[in-house]
């Protein structure tokens, strides 16, 4: 490459970066509208019930950095969550230590109603592409969060 083309890449890398900057920040947007629509969950307390979608137990260390939210905040919102019979705490037998986070079938019945919230809205969002764009489109956001994943 010669050096004009070098810079005229890094000039559009800094463009795909400051637009990619936007995306991301429009759809945190969305993502905060959204909460809204749960008045009993604040948009921290939601994020904290669809981090724990899958059913598990977890502890607050965990669910701290899945989310990223600092560990205070998180113990908090667990505390919060429990009070609205989201989810239950329960000692581990085998280390009295450690406090395991399980949602309740309220919790349950919760992450289901927005999952399905959520599908809707990503079903839309693709009904906007061609079936060959939507999987490639698929790929790049795998792509993108098999490095997100190998960064923590």
């Amino acid at each position: 490459m010669t050096r004009d083309q070098v810079e005229e890449r890094k000039v559009m890398d800094e463009g795909n970066v400051k637009e990619l900057g936007g995306i991301i920040k429009a759809i945190y947007e969305k993502y905060e509208m959204l909460s809204r629509w749960t008045p009993e969950f604040t948009a921290r307390e939601f994020l904290v019930i669809l981090a724990m979608r899958d059913e598990r137990s977890y502890t607050v260390s965990e669910l701290s950095r899945m989310t990223n939210i600092p560990m205070s905040t998180t113990s908090f919102l667990v505390d919060n969550l429990v009070k609205k019979k989201i989810i239950s705490r329960k000692r581990r037998s085998r280390d009295r230590r450690v406090v395991s986070i399980r949602l309740t079938e309220k919790g349950r019945k919760a992450v289901a109603e927005y999952g399905r919230i959520f599908e809707k809205i990503a079903e839309h969002m693709l009904s906007t592409l061609s079936e060959d764009e939507s999987h490639e489109f698929l790929k790049f956001l795998r792509r993108i969060m098999d490095y997100i994943n190998q960064m923590e």
